[in-house]
């Protein structure tokens, strides 16, 4: 097996070869994206991912006695949709919204690098604040 089997083109240049899985951009994709990202005034991305309904988001799902899905997407509602087809047991149990992708995006790396016990223990902090919000 070739070495560059295990890497993809970037999705905007198509030039580079990206090596990590987590994301499409290339290095040099990945900055002007950030770049792009903080350009004016954060409220003003916040009110486009409203017009345009594309808000960053990173969600967890588990599914099955083991499964976990661990994503990005700027439609939560029809990603979800699309995984419950996939698998129809799947329950989400976390997600963030974020005003910029390149945040979402670097929070979406810091999971998958979590080990199932951290997600797990992750994912039960943030289940244990909702029901104190609830009783509330």
């Amino acid at each position: 097996m070739a070495a560059t089997e295990n890497f993809k083109r970037c999705m905007q240049c198509k030039r580079y070869n990206v090596k990590n899985p987590n994301h499409d951009l290339c290095y040099d994709c990945w900055r002007d994206k950030e770049d792009a990202d903080y350009t004016g005034p954060i409220e003003n991305h916040f009110e486009d991912n409203l017009d345009f309904n594309e808000i960053p988001t990173v969600y967890v799902m588990f599914y099955g006695k083991d499964g976990k899905k661990i994503g990005y997407t700027e439609d939560l509602s029809s990603r979800l949709i699309e995984i419950k087809r996939a698998y129809p047991d799947n329950r989400l149990v976390y997600f963030r919204e974020f005003v910029v992708e390149t945040d979402a995006r670097r929070f979406e790396y810091w999971l998958k690098g979590l080990s199932s016990r951290e997600i797990n223990k992750f994912v039960s902090g943030f289940q244990d604040k909702l029901k104190k919000v609830e009783q509330m």
